[in-house]
């Protein structure tokens, strides 16, 4: 997930923010006493010997301007067993609406809602902790697939162009952690909507290998995550 290292940083240690106030679905039955329901956000940090992540980059300019109320972000860690406890930890705690999870599919021209997780793992990268596993399930006895419960077409259709429907998000440390975010949201009651999205690399970041016919650049990225998130609510 990298290049150079543009003016945009962020401090890794400082990746958890959440937003201030109240509920964006709010319930005029329910008393004053509920507390406010809130979407979950994560992104990841940079891998395989990247400098940045544009989905940590972009929760960054999200959380630095939030476009709605009761917003937690946080960027997780590239590695298997981290990022799948580390969610489960996040939905348990915070029992939100909805878990949006960002990731980075470099080679793709446009933005990607993924329709389900897949139960393997199965990438011939390393992750962060140099785990590299082939054919191994996230779930003994777990169902193949867990499906995508957030609004997709709702989400698309505030992008507008340039988005794309996928079946697959791939059997790496994303579908490891969409599929362990998606078992989580099914013990709690109500339950919390999920989904995936794969975010392209930004056409305006350089870096060897991106598509000519490539044109989202990283401020419409960020534009386009905040769409979608005024659409989850």
């Amino acid at each position: 997930m990298a290049a150079e290292y543009s003016d945009v940083r962020l401090d890794c240690a400082a990746a958890r923010v959440e937003s201030r106030v109240a509920d964006c679905r709010p319930d005029p039955s329910a008393p004053a006493s509920t507390p406010a329901l809130r979407v979950l956000l994560t992104a990841f940090h940079p891998f395989a010997g990247d400098g940045r992540n544009p989905s940590a980059e972009v929760l960054a300019a999200i959380v630095a301007d939030p476009p709605i109320d009761g917003l937690v972000a946080e960027v997780l860690p590239v590695v298997y067993a981290d990022a799948g406890r580390r969610v489960e930890q996040l939905i348990a705690e915070h029992r939100p609406a909805a878990w949006v999870g960002l990731g980075l599919h470099a080679g793709a021209t446009a933005i990607t809602l993924e329709r389900r997780a897949t139960n393997a793992d199965d990438a011939s990268v390393a992750d962060n902790a140099g785990d590299v596993r082939r054919g191994v399930d996230i779930e003994t006895g777990g169902p193949t697939y867990r499906p995508a419960t957030l609004p997709l077409d709702g989400m698309a259709s505030a992008v507008g162009g340039r988005v794309a429907f996928s079946d697959s998000a791939g059997r790496f440390v994303c579908n490891h952690t969409f599929y362990r975010a998606a078992a989580a949201a099914e013990r709690l009651e109500p339950r919390p909507a999920v989904g995936f999205v794969h975010l392209p690399w930004p056409a305006d970041w350089p870096r060897a290998g991106v598509r000519a016919d490539h044109t989202i650049g990283f401020d419409e990225l960020v534009k386009s995550v905040a769409a979608m998130l005024r659409v989850v609510c």
